[in-house]
Order: C-alpha cells, then structure tokens, then sequence
C-alpha cells in the first residue's frame, strides 16, 4: 500500500504486513479476521499480490 493511500490520520502501524513479502496490506490491525480478505488462520495476513498467487489467480514475478 502507498503511502498516498494511507489518511492522514494513519499511519503504517495501523496496518497488517503480509507475512509472505513484508508489504504493508490493506488490512487494519483492529478490523476483525473474519471480515478480511487475505487472512490465514494460522499463518497471518497476505496483501492483494500474495493473496492472488495463493489462489491461483496471479503467475508469481519473476525475479532477477
């Protein structure tokens, strides 16, 4: 997540980081797991990159 995107009134540690890539994620550390997308019980949060490698959806980045 940009920083653009984040309200004044927050700030990075208001936010899961995804315990695949370290990426800050859309989801508020406060927002219950039920109602987030990208959460793994057991595991933690995933942002939307790493969520949509999980489900199949995205081919993973190649490094270089």
């Amino acid at each position: 997540m940009s920083q653009e995107l984040l309200r004044e009134s927050d700030t990075d540690s208001d936010y899961d980081r995804c315990v695949s890539c370290g990426k800050i994620t859309q989801a508020k550390r406060a927002e219950h797991i039920n109602y987030r997308v990208g959460y793994i019980e057991g595991a933690g949060q995933l942002c939307f990159d790493c969520t949509q490698q999980v489900e199949g959806i995205a081919q993973p980045l190649p490094t270089i």
